[in-house]
């Protein structure tokens, strides 16, 4: 797994932001994996979410640790077709299952690119690299 991933799993819930025109929108996120070495989120495409992504695919997070720390990641959102990638991520998260199926027309994976993460505890910043 990598080490981006894996700090952020740590943290387990985290608030992803997105900008709707210029008004920003922050909500919780908690399923993000890791497949073939990229690392996913994914959402359904009847969310506002969704339409953030397409429009604007910049997004940032942040999550927080039991000790008061917390991280920070920056990329940007690719969406991605691939089924079989679907379905993997489904078995990976089987909970959504409840909600979604690869081939619904609805459950959408998107890649998370280029992205950059630092941990803030304190006055020290540590960034992330893989």
């Amino acid at each position: 797994m990598s080490k981006l991933l894996d700090e952020v799993k740590k943290a387990g819930v985290f608030y992803i932001a997105t900008a709707d025109g210029n008004t920003p929108h922050v909500r919780p996120f908690g399923a993000i994996e890791e497949i073939n070495g990229k690392i996913y989120l994914v959402t359904g495409n009847k969310k506002d979410v969704f339409r953030q992504f397409v429009a604007n695919p910049k997004v940032e997070f942040v999550g927080s640790y039991d000790d008061g720390s917390w991280i920070r990641v920056s990329g940007n959102v690719k969406r991605t077709f691939d089924v079989e990638l679907k379905k993997k991520y489904l078995e990976l998260r089987p909970t959504l299952q409840k909600i979604y199926s690869a081939d619904d027309g609805i459950f959408e994976v998107f890649e998370l690119a280029d992205a950059k993460g630092e941990i803030h505890s304190g006055a020290e910043v540590t960034k992330i690299e893989d």
